[in-house]
């Protein structure tokens, strides 16, 4: 008995170093690497000869067919104890095939995911390229105005300056279930739309005055809707990072505040809203925006011969100016400005 106990305190002690080790745990070496596989040979191996020593004991060697017989009698427990090895080694062999080719799997997932993601980046590279590229070529077809300045002449460049920062607010560009869509967010809808809506709605509220002969010469007749214009054609081009530059600090003193503009003519401000109108239809474009909008009445307006604000004749370059932004170029003031 004492023997028997011996055998499952020595197994104990092999279960205990095992865990305590942390060699029962198989992993993506290979098969010989594992502590869990020589266990299931060298348990049983040593198992047999344990157990066989006592059946052994008392016979001696005889190679004859009843000697065989006689061993194969007594061995039975130290045999079947042996046997174990065999299907203890297959169980632990599938196990770590099982585990090899999870491993296999979860590399080439892996590997798949950078693939995809490098994928996404080149895409995400080239389309961010495109548009710059575009956003160039918009530049050289919009051109520039040259606009009279106190003592000499400078020039609005209608140059899209920072196209990669435009490109990732025109685009969706967090990726999405499988990968980035590149859709259109909001941002044209909110930003650039809404300046083309207060641009057109004054200047068709100024052509209905227009029709109806209630326009004056009084200054305080047309300069809220002119402020109103050049405040939204400046918003747009902040928004779309069209370089500043020197340009007049163009005042007019009203009756009920006063205003400063950046251009100090019609003929310069019809020009500039040619501009806008290529700038706009151009990038719209490139960007397949779908959304319906109307430049009817900023066409009708830079296209007629007509001088319709006269509120320029009352104003005068005081000095040249350049600004942070272009929003800061057209103001207005409460009461005299000195």
């Amino acid at each position: 008995m004492i023997w028997l106990i011996a055998y499952g305190l020595a197994l104990l002690l092999i279960v205990m170093i095992y865990c305590f080790k942390g060699w029962y745990k198989l992993t993506y070496e290979p098969l010989t690497s594992q502590k869990l596989f020589w266990a299931a040979i060298f348990i049983p191996l040593l198992s047999f000869l344990y157990f066989g020593l006592f059946s052994w004991v008392g016979h001696s060697v005889d190679m004859s067919a009843k000697g065989l017989n006689t061993f194969i009698t007594i061995s039975k427990l130290p045999l079947g104890l042996l046997s174990l090895s065999i299907p203890l080694v297959a169980i632990i062999t599938s196990l770590h095939r099982s585990l090899q080719t999870a491993t296999q799997i979860s590399t080439a997932n892996i590997q798949i995911g950078l693939v995809k993601e490098k994928n996404s980046l080149d895409e995400l590279f080239s389309r961010e390229k495109n548009f710059s590229d575009k956003c160039e070529h918009i530049g050289k077809q919009v051109g520039s105005v040259c606009i009279k300045l106190k003592d000499s002449i400078g020039t609005v460049k209608f140059n899209i300056s920072a196209p990669y920062t435009l490109f990732h607010k025109i685009y969706n560009t967090a990726p999405g279930v499988n990968n980035v869509k590149y859709e259109l967010t909001d941002f044209l809808r909110w930003k650039i739309l809404v300046d083309i809506s207060t641009i057109e709605e004054n200047l068709k509220y100024h052509y209905e005055i227009i029709d109806k002969n209630e326009i004056t010469t009084a200054i305080d007749d047309d300069m809220p809707r002119l402020f109103a214009i050049a405040k939204a054609l400046c918003n747009s081009f902040d928004i779309l990072s069209i370089p500043i530059c020197l340009v007049p600090y163009f005042y007019i003193k009203g009756g009920n505040g006063d205003y400063q503009l950046f251009f100090g003519s019609e003929e310069e401000f019809k020009m500039l809203l040619r501009k806008y109108i290529t700038l706009i239809e151009s990038l719209l474009s490139v960007v397949n925006f779908s959304d319906k909008y109307s430049l009817f009445y900023m066409k009708k307006y830079t296209f007629e011969g007509f001088l319709l604000f006269p509120s320029f004749k009352k104003g005068v370059i005081t000095n040249d100016y350049i600004s942070i932004n272009w929003g800061n170029t057209v103001n207005a003031f409460k009461g005299s400005a000195n």
